[in-house]
């Protein structure tokens, strides 16, 4: 419960202080005397709320019960598709990568504080790390796509979005079988 009204406390300080910082804009402007008041209005609230930009295929890039997910973006100057939907794909799977990477840290230190002994222990860390990581390749190699999706600017160049996904269950039960 405290928690919660903590975070709704933040949540009304960080909006008393954007509107403290939007009137603070507005008092400049019309120190600086410009003739509409409206353009000042219109100032201050860009800059208090900043700009919102769309980025496809984010609203499926969440991790929830089943899944890991994570997006990734591939860009080339000219009409190379392949090459920038790879670099998408590689950037995603080095995404869930990363963060499963700090799991792995963790639970490989856990485990040689708690269960390996007192020999070794950076030996015995290392085995556990390295087989961990090679479960997480091998779920990588095999990840679902989630969402696909490929722009081309008018001067050719390509984007892609791509985001991976893997099952949460199946990697546990690889991981407990290691």
């Amino acid at each position: 419960v405290q928690q919660v009204q903590q975070s709704s406390a933040d949540k009304q300080q960080a909006l008393l202080d954007s509107l403290r910082r939007a009137q603070q804009i507005k008092d400049i402007l019309n120190a600086m005397e410009l003739d509409s008041i409206n353009h000042v209005n219109q100032v201050a609230a860009v800059i208090a709320t900043g700009v919102e930009v769309q980025v496809p295929c984010v609203e499926s890039s969440f991790d929830d019960e089943t899944y890991f997910r994570d997006l990734g973006v591939g860009t080339h100057e000219g009409n190379n598709e392949q090459a920038c939907r790879y670099a998408a794909v590689d950037a995603a799977k080095g995404m869930i990568k990363k963060r499963l990477g700090e799991f792995i840290q963790g639970v490989s230190t856990f485990y040689t504080g708690n269960y390996s002994g007192t020999k070794d222990k950076n030996a015995v860390e290392s085995k556990v790390m390295n087989k961990l990581n090679g479960v997480v390749e091998k779920m990588l190699n095999d990840a679902d796509k989630e969402c696909e999706k490929k722009f081309i600017d008018p001067k050719g160049n390509v984007k892609w979005y791509y985001v991976v996904r893997i099952p949460k269950n199946d990697l546990k039960k690889k991981f407990i079988d290691v």
